[in-house]
């Protein structure tokens, strides 16, 4: 008969105190995990749509969208095709081309007669196909353009490009910073064939687009309103983070797992740091500030505020700051063009050019001297010279240096001088001398 034992063996006891720490342990890792990852009750807002809305119909312009590929190489001239190496469309091939999305073009000048808002982005995997297809549409309207210029109808060919900047303008509204991106991507298509088409415009033509212009910039979504918006996105997205995000793969289908749900477990865990509360409070504090830097003059911007000290908001949130100046870029180029075409008109009329900016108010050119858009206050630079003008914007750095152009010392990739709207840059951005 086997003897009853009185008590645990050593290593017993050492196994029971070892799991009795482990599940101390466990549970106060999971205690800590719940309230790092607490979500705050946030309210969202969730704007009012327009309908009918013309985002719709500019996504459905998109998706009409035929031989994508062969409008992105026939807009460019003979020579520009020669040098990608790719095939040289005729005259008729362009023409062509153009007829075949000429319902496309119709449902995209259709929405041009109602407002524009994007659907707000509140979604952790928000995918955008669609700003795709709004670049198509804007290489189809320039092509549109050159087709129309081939033949000498110079000012339907500016109206075609106009349509292109008006399609830009529109899409930042409602989206976050990378439909604003798009959107000055768009706009700047449509400008670019503009600055060489000018001379070629006759008054009546020349005035219709500056006046056109002139609406179209008056369309222009506040830079603030984008930050803003991507802030809410943002809120949208670390509020997501967590247990219905991790069942959902990180995008893939429900319960898919694998590296979705890896990817949101590693940002689970950077909210081990601060807490997921402080992460967004962080977060929206710091986008409020930017969006409140972005609406005081660029020259007198106030300092960027510190980068919040956690690991998440400091890989995310750099980037927006240095964006401005893509927005900054985008105005100036569009104030300058304004003027040039205003001015085209009033000498094409005259026989001259003004004495000074006003006249192209006084004349019915304008409406009002563009503002410039990197100086403190005040319209855009100008000066009479013997038989031209001299037309400037003060630059990037906000000092009016009397005309004397930027000369960026930091060459592009190809060596060039970099001579367009860029932070850091001294100097006036001067028409006829920088690229914009």
């Amino acid at each position: 008969m086997k003897k009853n034992r009185k008590g645990w063996s050593r290593a017993e006891r050492a196994l029971f105190v070892s799991f009795g720490l482990f599940a101390l342990v466990a549970l106060g890792g999971l205690i800590l995990w719940q309230r790092a990852n607490a979500t705050p009750d946030v309210a969202i807002p969730q704007p009012t749509l327009p309908s009918p809305n013309a985002f719709d119909m500019y996504v459905e312009a998109g998706n009409l969208l035929v031989n994508d590929r062969d409008i992105g190489d026939a807009m460019g001239t003979a020579d520009q095709q020669r040098q990608r190496g790719g095939p040289v469309f005729t005259r008729a091939e362009k023409e062509a081309l153009v007829q075949d999305n000429a319902e496309a073009l119709k449902t995209l000048r259709d929405g041009f007669a109602f407002r524009y808002h994007e659907p707000p982005w509140r979604q952790v995997n928000q995918l955008a196909p669609y700003y795709a297809k709004f670049r198509g549409m804007a290489r189809l309207l320039l092509l549109e353009g050159n087709v129309r210029a081939e033949k000498g109808d110079h000012g339907r060919a500016a109206q075609s490009y106009l349509d292109a900047v008006r399609l830009g303008e529109d899409l930042p509204r409602g989206g976050p910073l990378i439909g604003a991106l798009v959107g000055y991507a768009c706009a700047a298509i449509g400008r670019r064939p503009l600055w060489d088409h000018a001379e070629r415009l006759s008054a009546s033509e020349a005035k219709m687009a500056a006046r056109r212009l002139e609406d179209i910039s008056a369309r222009h979504v506040p830079f603030a309103d984008t930050l803003t918006e991507e802030k809410w996105f943002m809120q949208a997205t670390l509020r997501d983070i967590g247990p219905a995000l991790m069942m959902q793969g990180g995008g893939g289908a429900p319960g898919a797992g694998g590296q979705g749900f890896l990817q949101s477990l590693a940002m689970q865990g950077l909210f081990l740091f601060k807490g997921k509360a402080a992460v967004m409070r962080d977060n929206a504090a710091y986008m409020d500030k930017l969006a409140a830097n972005a609406r005081r003059p660029y020259a007198a911007r106030p300092p960027v505020p510190p980068v919040p000290n956690d690991p998440l908001n400091r890989i995310i949130l750099p980037v927006f700051d240095q964006a401005r100046i893509k927005d900054v870029s985008h105005l100036t180029d569009t104030a300058l063009l304004t003027t040039v075409l205003a001015l085209r008109a009033y000498r094409a009329e005259r026989g001259r050019y003004p004495e000074r900016l006003d006249e192209l108010v006084a004349g019915g050119y304008l409406r009002k001297v563009p503002d410039d858009p990197c100086a403190p206050a005040g319209p855009v630079k100008y000066r009479r010279t013997k038989s031209d003008y001299l037309l400037y914007s003060v630059g990037a750095d906000g000092k009016d240096d009397n005309g004397r152009p930027v000369n960026n010392p930091n060459p592009n990739r190809k060596g060039e001088q970099k001579r367009y709207v860029e932070e850091g840059t001294v100097g006036d951005y001067v028409v006829g001398v920088n690229t914009y």
